[in-house]
């Protein structure tokens, strides 16, 4: 046993309990080790708290010593600044700055994920609350299910999730509702989420294309590559105008393409949101009842009604393109 001399066969139990009380007072009690100092036992604690000097003294120290190098020594002490600023929560200078590139960073690449989803310029800063031409977004008895139903959409969406076909007239606000729809989850999920926005127009003229592609040719794509962009890769496909292919001597073989489109993305579980002028008989008849009723077990039928926006004309003391929440070029500000 290790002797105290500050302990004596005379010493009382108060007494000893004031020597343990102010040997602890030294040292903070947070660790939970316990240790015998001068055969008293003191409890739990840990060793004093080092200050920052205390670390700095110790670095140069050790570089005086020769065991780490000057320049070293610097760097190290420079960190360890840092390090404890952090821990203390100071706010260092720089941060702003580091912030800022973080943003920047971020809509950089948003940016480029609107950009591979072929989101039009003018379309990326499609949103819930305002168009880029009329202002604030008008929600109106005819528009109100569906502005619910595609906000909720892009807030809830996850791979795997059912679509929307949107069916009305034309400039009732369809494909900008999917564009506010597409926006919204590429700015939420970045480039984790492979989308697509194509028409129907543009993606049969593409298959045409590559029909008379030939060989080494890179310009136009394949029809394997066709398939793997707009059917089986995306995980979100917005199929603008459904049915606005003109009924022609190749009616059959549009109808043939789009309807394996949507047998394919049916059966992979694959979210498409549809929009289209035609009414549900109109689409029964231009497609299989199968596939037509395939697709509103994915994508419910939401109608929209109402007058065409297009039409309509601002005051001239409106400026349909300013934002102040964007660029000219479609990018969205960094938040300072």
């Amino acid at each position: 046993m290790i002797s105290n001399p500050a302990v004596t066969a005379d010493t009382t139990q108060a007494e000893v309990a004031e020597q343990v009380q102010r040997r602890a007072a030294t040292i903070s009690p947070i660790s939970g080790q316990k240790r015998h100092r001068d055969g008293l036992c003191v409890g739990t604690y840990t060793r004093p708290q080092r200050t920052l000097k205390d670390y700095e003294d110790e670095i140069y120290a050790m570089a005086d010593k020769g065991m780490i190098k000057p320049f070293a020594a610097d760097k190290l002490v420079y960190h360890t600044r840092i390090v404890h600023q952090s821990n203390l929560g100071i706010r260092r200078k720089g941060d702003d700055d580091i912030q800022r590139r973080r943003e920047q960073r971020v809509a950089g690449l948003v940016h480029t994920a609107m950009e591979d989803a072929r989101i039009p310029p003018h379309f990326r800063k499609a949103n819930f609350e305002a168009t880029e031409f009329l202002g604030p977004l008008r929600i109106d008895d005819g528009n109100r299910l569906a502005h619910g139903l595609c906000k909720r959409l892009a807030e809830e969406w996850t791979p795997g999730h059912k679509g929307l076909t949107l069916t009305g007239r034309s400039g009732v606000g369809k494909t900008y509702l999917a564009f506010a729809t597409l926006c919204s989850i590429i700015r939420r999920h970045g480039r984790d989420v492979n989308a697509r926005y194509i028409t129907e127009q543009e993606l049969l003229r593409y298959y045409r294309d590559s029909f008379s592609r030939t060989e080494g040719q890179t310009d136009v794509p394949s029809t394997t590559q066709l398939r793997k962009w707009f059917v089986e890769r995306p995980q979100f496909l917005v199929l603008d105008d459904l049915g606005a292919e003109p009924v022609s001597t190749r009616g059959e073989w549009a109808r043939g393409q789009i309807m394996e489109l949507l047998e394919h993305r049916w059966r992979m579980q694959k979210t498409t949101f549809v929009t289209t002028n035609l009414s549900v008989d109109e689409l029964t008849d231009r497609y299989d009842e199968r596939i037509v009723s395939r697709l509103y077990g994915r994508c419910p039928l939401i109608s929209i009604a109402g007058s065409d926006h297009r039409q309509q004309v601002l005051p001239d003391s409106e400026d349909p393109f300013w934002d102040p929440n964007f660029t000219d070029d479609g990018r969205p500000k960094a938040t300072r």
